[in-house]
């Protein structure tokens, strides 16, 4: 019980002291964080795995070597994709043309169907020959309730 507890707190001083450790040889390791890697494989996993990453970091912070002729390339590039942005907005041109006939037409269409819904419908029909309930159901005039209920009771309901 006593080395469970004596191991969780070496294993919180290697992880407190990662950074040092990584960056030191083997044989500069402090005698507890040696004694206790000989014995966590987790922790001498994790002390490998920081000094094979600052190695790495250590190789690749000189600076980088740019190819010739690569700034030309970029620019080319950027040259090639701003006549496609181009000619993709010619494509769509005829379209943006006709949207504000396209407005009109919707527009108008809409004030027909006001126009046709307030008046009723348009034609040659006559009040007169329509049965109550076809007045009733098209509308010609607003509902009168002893009409509704005339309808109701004669059968003539829809």
């Amino acid at each position: 019980m006593m080395r469970d507890w004596n191991m969780r707190v070496g294993c919180r001083s290697i992880r407190a002291a990662l950074d040092a450790l990584a960056g030191a040889p083997a044989s500069a390791l402090p005698a507890w964080a040696t004694e206790h890697l000989a014995h966590c494989s987790s922790c001498a996993r994790t002390v490998a795995a920081a000094r094979l990453a600052q190695g790495l970091v250590a190789q690749t912070t000189g600076e980088p070597q740019v190819p010739a002729g690569f700034a030309e390339r970029v620019l080319a590039a950027t040259v090639r994709a701003s006549r496609r942005e181009e000619g993709a907005a010619e494509l769509w041109a005829p379209a943006r043309r006709l949207l504000p006939a396209f407005a009109a037409a919707t527009a108008c269409c809409l004030i027909l169907l006001e126009v046709m819904v307030w008046t009723g419908p348009a034609g040659s029909l006559v009040d007169e020959e329509l049965t109550t309930g076809e007045q009733f159901v098209l509308g010609v005039t607003p509902p009168d309730p002893d009409a509704v209920l005339t309808v109701v009771m004669a059968g003539d309901a829809p």
